[in-house]
């Protein structure tokens, strides 16, 4: 049964920051999700047995007054099984129990003795009854932030065994019978639980080779290692994942720290999934340490149809004094976030604030560029997400903006009639893009082959909920 945890080590996994740290990133699996696993791991675990190939057994019997013959049992393969239902369950503060019991196994294989120089063989068929195998699953972290898996107890038991030999001298060992089905059973007895430490092992090895840093775009990337080692309770599993996003230029950490958050016990869900408000705002960081979020405007870009252009005869309705300085010129804004856009998560309610400020110049007839002034801008969003048929969608409105002149070339001059036309460009143009985009949606991915079922958002305060059940496909 220890097959069917693979499953759930693979949703668990998909995670070097500071050890003790907040995370950005919880995860947690309910028993709920461990039932599910264990459903979907016992189908994979009886895929598994339809094509074990079993390792050789062999031995020496002792025939008195004759002394020892040898015999070995190869080419084995399961003929017929069943498989009951397994148990799962989480062991408080280590990891997760499993266990099978009454399990019945036919094999079909070939026998061979050796007793001096005589030679023999032939075919057998072996009934084992009563296999039972109790494991628990230590579950940690690495100092990479992988998490990791080993066999802190198992032990195996088999009810009794039954043989028949074919062909041969087959008839000899209706002699010995009794002590061959000892032998036989006492080698599966002390097999088992060394060919599950194997298999754990092989996990443990796999575990440790996948990745805890992925590569959203060229620009940016997210680290998700685990922070410290699973915290296991009675009826869930919590993870602490780091869940931050740097600029691929480097790793400059950004100016905020990540708060703590809770996740509430899931009642009726396999999984549910925290998102703190340092996973969004390090994401703004990181593109604007990545030097995106920043964009030099020209008329070019303008709508023909936008009230207003970039030239100092249009832009005289703001300023009156630019088109007497700078008479019939083109200009160009380079307008950038001064401080990387925040996100704040109430209960409900998610806000986004951004900064920027736009330096204005003229282009004068040699192309070299005039400064003229510089304006500085204060945004504030609400923002709604949902999660619609599959997908993550959302929408944006606009709260309030603020324009105020910090620098200028040309004199003073009131930047009120700017901001209301940049609010009206915004609410008229910018937003319905944009929304247009979010009301189309992001689908939700399966990962490992497990897709999410019904899932559900809320936005608590400093973080936000996804709580899901879980479908696996092969």
């Amino acid at each position: 049964m220890w097959k069917s945890l693979l499953v759930l080590l693979a949703i668990a996994q998909r995670a070097p920051g500071a050890l003790g740290a907040n995370p950005g990133v919880k995860a947690m699996l309910t028993s709920k999700g461990l039932e599910y696993g264990k459903h979907v791991g016992a189908n994979l675990l009886q895929e598994k047995l339809e094509a074990l190939s079993i390792p050789a057994v062999q031995g020496d019997i002792s025939i008195s007054p004759f002394g020892s013959v040898h015999f070995s049992l190869d080419s084995m393969q399961v003929s017929k099984f069943n498989l009951p239902e397994p148990t799962v369950e989480f062991s408080e503060g280590s990891g997760i129990k499993t266990g099978l019991a009454g399990m019945n196994v036919a094999v079909h294989g070939n026998w061979h003795t050796r007793y001096q120089f005589i030679k023999d063989g032939g075919t057998f068929d072996l009934a084992v009854y009563g296999v039972g195998t109790s494991l628990l699953l230590s579950l940690g972290s690495d100092e990479a932030g992988h998490l990791s898996v080993s066999s802190s107890m198992c032990d195996s038991t088999v009810g009794s065994t039954d043989v028949s030999f074919h062909g041969g001298a087959s008839f000899i060992f209706s002699l010995f019978i009794g002590e061959i089905r000892r032998v036989i059973q006492q080698k599966i007895e002390s097999s088992i639980c060394p060919m599950i430490t194997q298999s754990v092992e092989g996990l443990e090895r796999h575990l440790q080779e996948m990745k805890v840093s992925f590569q959203i775009d060229p620009y940016v990337l997210i680290e998700i290692p685990l922070l410290s080692a699973p915290v296991v309770g009675n009826s869930d599993m919590e993870l602490d994942l780091k869940g931050e996003f740097y600029s691929a230029r480097g790793h400059p950490e950004p100016p905020f720290p990540a708060g703590p958050f809770s996740l509430a016990p899931q009642e009726g869900r396999m999984l549910a999934l925290g998102l703190s408000e340092f996973f969004f705002n390090s994401a703004a960081f990181a593109y604007l340490a990545a030097g995106l979020l920043q964009v030099n405007l020209t008329d070019s870009m303008l709508p023909k149809t936008s009230p207003v252009h970039l030239n100092t005869s249009s832009f005289g309705a703001f300023v009156p004094q630019l088109p007497k300085m700078f008479p019939n010129m083109l200009m160009t804004v380079q307008a950038f976030a001064s401080r990387p856009p925040m996100v704040s998560l109430q209960p409900d309610n998610v806000t986004v604030g951004l900064s920027g400020a736009a330096k204005v110049f003229a282009i004068l007839p040699n192309s070299s560029l005039a400064p003229l002034f510089t304006l500085e801008s204060e945004a504030s969003l609400d923002a709604k997400a949902f999660i619609s048929d599959m997908k993550l969608t959302g929408s944006l409105a606009l709260r309030s903006l603020t324009l105020t002149l910090t620098a200028s070339e040309v004199g003073e001059f009131q930047t009120t009639p700017l901001e209301n036309l940049l609010k009206m460009e915004v609410q008229a143009i910018v937003l319905p893009k944009v929304n247009e985009k979010l009301k189309a949606g992001f689908p939700i991915p399966a990962i490992y082959n497990i897709s999410c079922v019904n899932p559900v958002l809320k936005v608590n305060q400093g973080f936000v909920t996804i709580a899901t059940d879980a479908q696996y496909s092969s």
